[in-house]
């Protein structure tokens, strides 16, 4: 099973590789997360960030699932150690960049 450590790992090039799986509210809760960074606890982090995987909707879930079946680094890692703080709050410094990148120069539409 994959751990929010792990997911919060592969999230920045979730959103490069599929910037249309998520929708406009899904991405706007994240967004929303990632402005408080500098403000708030690793714990808090951690939290919201559980609480805002589990909130996607059945397609979104699906999505991002099949994103980690399909990156074997991440399918075929073992749990992380514990002290993985600042590692989990670089990949979301990281997601923020590529949200920032994304709100400034738009992906093209999603032709499905």
């Amino acid at each position: 099973m994959v751990t929010i450590p792990q997911l919060i790992a592969i999230l920045p090039k979730f959103l490069r590789e599929k910037p249309h799986a998520l929708t406009t509210e899904t991405l706007a809760a994240l967004d929303q997360i990632l402005a408080t960074l500098d403000n708030t606890s690793d714990t808090e982090i951690v939290k919201a960030m559980t609480q805002w995987f589990q909130s996607h909707s059945d397609d979104e879930g699906e999505s991002l699932d099949g994103f980690v079946a399909t990156n074997r680094e991440i399918s075929n890692q073992s749990a992380p150690p514990d002290n993985t703080e600042a590692e989990i709050r670089q990949n979301l410094f990281e997601a923020c960049q590529v949200r920032q990148n994304q709100q400034e120069n738009p992906p093209p539409p999603n032709d499905n």
